[in-house]
Parts: structure tokens; C-alpha cells; sequence
């Protein structure tokens, strides 16, 4: 029988690097509840062709082979809880919540950024730990986190360095904006959101919806994601990048390119795409609110990152999701033309 899978790997990598000691969060918490239980779902395989798996050689440093595979093949998964956190006369500094001697990381900063010094009755945080490192996080668990602690408290969110597309789906999905610095709070509100329960499911709808009331007409059919150079950073640039955007050019493909394109002419490029394909990382989730229900999500991945973390937002959604393993070359991968063009196929009508 397969086991379900709770990610364990996964998830305490990440509370890692959240909590510096494990009684920290709990020291500092005055009370929690849950707001979502947690839940049990069938979820489908990815679409992918045989020997596929065969082909990787190390995945993103987040997570783990087990846990990938397990993300990939069809079984039994269990989505946490939706839960809450309130602590009480708390300061906020460095992407620290600090009381006494004890602190709690909810953003990762790479400086003191600029943004508001507040003191405030009470707030909750709209922004989470992974959104401050992550593109691709912020927008798909900052933006879902966005709409459940509107209902709280005054929403804040960590200020930090802000992404090139953050306005425009700011703006697009009509989400709050108030950065905050450095504060105290008499009450702050802190949310783990990681599974995707039916209330994290909900909010993607919720958000897929707001898409298609700003951007009502349809798009193209097939899209493809076009990723620039990582300086070749751990392997993860297309080295023949050109001949697989012809492949997908004579299968009638068009290009989204997020370096010279704003978040609101790829999401009116892509608006209820049945196909979207990319390779492996953040810029992925210029997919998730355009693409049709029941589309595709095709990811090209570097075999020293293989990470599959659209998966999970695919099978919340409804959406299928195929992947391609890349072949090793100096400085980044290949990937084949042949291999592609076969997956393709797999993907529905």
C-alpha cells in the first residue's frame, strides 16, 4: 500500500531555517488554532516518460529525492492544517519577530530594508518566510496568505527588496501593500499555511478568478515560458535554448518572455492557455492563475534540481503536470528534442 505522503523531509529543511531553536516559535506564542484541517487526497501521477526518473542526478536543496518521487507518482497525500499563531508584545526587526531573548525568523533579509516603523494594536503577517527568498513562493503562498488574514487583523507584510513583477500582480490580483520595516505589535498574527488544504484551494480559485476579471479575453492555447540566463548557477541554464524554443515554435507555441514582459501582458498572452512549458524555478508561477482549468503545467528540469513543487499547486487546482529531465553539460543542460516532442504527446487535448 502506498504511504501517504507529509513531506517530513521537506517541511523540517524548511522550519530549519525558521526556527533557530525548536521551542523558539512556541515560547513565543501565547495561543493557536486551527483554521483548515488538514486532509487526505488521491492525487493523479505527473505525465512523464519511462526512464525519466533514471535521468536525475540531484534535486533542489529544499527537499529531497524521496519526497519528489513521491510527489510524482500517484498516491495517497496528506495536506497539513491551516493553523494560527497569535503572539503578544512583540517587536519586529530584520525579518525577526523578538521578545525577551527569544526570536523568530519570518524573513529571510539580506539588509535593513526601508519601510514603515510602526507600533501598531494589532496586525497579521501577509507575507511568509519562503515568499522573502522566493519569486515563485511569494506568489503563490503570499498571495493565497494575503486573502485568509484580511479577515484578522490589519494585514503588514515584511518589507524586503521587492520583485521586478510584484506591483503588477499586485496591481492584477488586487492584493494589499503595506511594507513594514521595523515595528511593535500589542497582537500579531503569524499563519502556517503550507498545505494544500481546501481553504488553500479556495484561495487559488479566489485569485484565478481576479485574473480573469482583469483580463477577460483569452490568450493563446500554447505558451511557452521563456527563462534568461542564472549565470549558470548550479546547472540550471538551458544551454540549447534555442532549439527547443523552435521545436515549440513549430508546434505552434508562443513565447512568453517575463525579462522584457510585465506580469499583465503574460498573464493576457496566457490568459486560459491549455499548455504552459518552462524550465525548473520561480519564474513558473507566471502559470499558475492564467493557465485553462485542467491544463498543463510541462516543466523542463535540470538534473541537479529536479524539484516539483508545481505539482502540488496542480493537483489543488486541477491542473496536470509533465516534466522532461535534462541531460548534464558544462554549465547548465541540454534538453532532447525527441524527449520533448514525446511528452507532448502525453499531455491531454
Amino acid at each position: 500500500m502506498t504511504q501517504p505522503l507529509t513531506y517530513p523531509a521537506l517541511r523540517s529543511a524548511v522550519l530549519r531555517r525558521v526556527f533557530r531553536r525548536p521551542s523558539q516559535g512556541a515560547e513565543l506564542c501565547e495561543r493557536s488554532w486551527c483554521i483548515s484541517p488538514a486532509e487526505e487526497r488521491f492525487e493523479r501521477a505527473a505525465l512523464f516518460l519511462d526512464g525519466e526518473l533514471e535521468k536525475v542526478h540531484d534535486v533542489q536543496e529544499d527537499t529531497t529525492m524521496e519526497a519528489e518521487v513521491r510527489r510524482v507518482t500517484s498516491g495517497l497525500r496528506t495536506h497539513a492544517e491551516t493553523r494560527g499563531y497569535q503572539f503578544k508584545d512583540v517587536t519586529l526587526l530584520n525579518g525577526r519577530l523578538i521578545k525577551g531573548a527569544m526570536s523568530r525568523r519570518i524573513a529571510e533579509l539580506e539588509s535593513d530594508p526601508p519601510g514603515e516603523d510602526v507600533r501598531m494594536a494589532s496586525a497579521a503577517v501577509g507575507s511568509t518566510y519562503m515568499g522573502s527568498i522566493y519569486f515563485g513562493h511569494w506568489l503563490r503562498d503570499d498571495a493565497t496568505l494575503n486573502i485568509a488574514v484580511q479577515s484578522l487583523a490589519p494585514t503588514i507584510h515584511v518589507a524586503r527588496k521587492a520583485y521586478s513583477h510584484e506591483a503588477g500582480y499586485r496591481e492584477l490580483l488586487s492584493l494589499d501593500e503595506r511594507h513594514v520595516a521595523r515595528g511593535h505589535f500589542g497582537e500579531l498574527i503569524v499563519l502556517d499555511d503550507w498545505g494544500q488544504n481546501a481553504y488553500k484551494r479556495q484561495r487559488y480559485q479566489e485569485l484565478r478568478a481576479r485574473a480573469r476579471q482583469a483580463i477577460p479575453q483569452r490568450g493563446n492555447e500554447l505558451v511557452y515560458l521563456k527563462r534568461g540566463r542564472t549565470s549558470g548557477l548550479r546547472g540550471r541554464d538551458l544551454l540549447n535554448a534555442d532549439v527547443v524554443e523552435a521545436v515549440l515554435l513549430r508546434e505552434g507555441f508562443v513565447v512568453a518572455d517575463p525579462d522584457t514582459m510585465s506580469a499583465g501582458e503574460i498573464a493576457a498572452l496566457s490568459m486560459d492557455a491549455k499548455l504552459i512549458v518552462g524550465v525548473e524555478g520561480s519564474h513558473l508561477a507566471h502559470a499558475i492563475y492564467p493557465i485553462a482549468h485542467q491544463g498543463t503545467i510541462l516543466v523542463l528540469q535540470p538534473p541537479y534540481r529536479f524539484n516539483n513543487v508545481y505539482k502540488d499547486l496542480a493537483d489543488a487546482v486541477g491542473l496536470n503536470y509533465a516534466f522532461v529531465v535534462g541531460d548534464p553539460e558544462q554549465g547548465g543542460f541540454t534538453i532532447d528534442p525527441d524527449r520533448l516532442r514525446r511528452t507532448l504527446d502525453l499531455v491531454p487535448a
